[in-house]
């Protein structure tokens, strides 16, 4: 069985600062989401959402509020006719010691042990954190980045280190190395813009 592991906040929906979250009851489904679902599902792939959700374990939101958004989740993906098989989440906080959280391949190993005939082989991670880069990395997933602007998936995102914004090359799953970005945050610009910026500042 091949799976298509997604991320869920900043992927599939819309993520916000973690203190916002004991605000947020309903998802807000990110551009192009639903149609990169359904390709997934159209050739073969079983969809298991993995994600971290720290922000119970930091007791920003209980367990209830996640379970509230996440079924509504689950019920807007029902309507659009996807099949999401199952959900693994890591619930604890960034200053446990579990091996659940990403970039940790703990929640990976709970769909293998669950679902014992996965092909790692032939399945995929997608994410849009260097967090979940390195969980399939570290497992021998290949890796698909995903930021969404204007209805197109581009392969740069941002990563930050000491505090300071670097800019992630997705489509060959590297770092673009001594490519600091400065005040380039947003990958709602378009690709052809990145373009420029690369040419401009070499």
């Amino acid at each position: 069985m091949k799976i298509a592991f997604l991320d869920r906040d900043g992927t599939i929906n819309l993520d916000y600062p973690d203190k916002d979250w004991k605000y947020i009851q309903r998802p807000i489904l990110l551009d192009g989401a639903i149609r990169g679902m359904k390709y997934l599902n159209e050739r073969g792939f079983e969809i298991i959402i993995v994600s971290n959700q720290y922000i119970i374990g930091e007791g920003i939101i209980t367990v209830e509020q996640f379970n509230t958004f996440h079924n509504r989740l689950l019920e807007i993906l029902t309507i659009n006719n996807i099949s999401i098989l199952d959900s693994f989440i890591c619930p604890h906080s960034r200053t446990d010691s579990c091996k659940c959280c990403k970039p940790k391949i703990g929640l990976i190993l709970q769909a293998i042990e669950k679902y014992p005939n996965i092909d790692l082989s032939q399945s995929i991670m997608c994410g849009d954190s260097i967090s979940d880069f390195e969980c399939a990395k570290t497992i021998g997933l290949k890796f698909y980045g995903i930021n969404f602007g204007e209805n197109r998936i581009f392969p740069y995102g941002i990563w930050h280190k000491d505090g300071r914004p670097y800019l992630f090359n997705y489509g060959v799953n590297q770092f673009v190395q001594n490519r600091y970005v400065g005040q380039v945050t947003t990958l709602d610009k378009g690709e052809e813009l990145w373009q420029e910026w690369f040419r401009t500042h070499p």
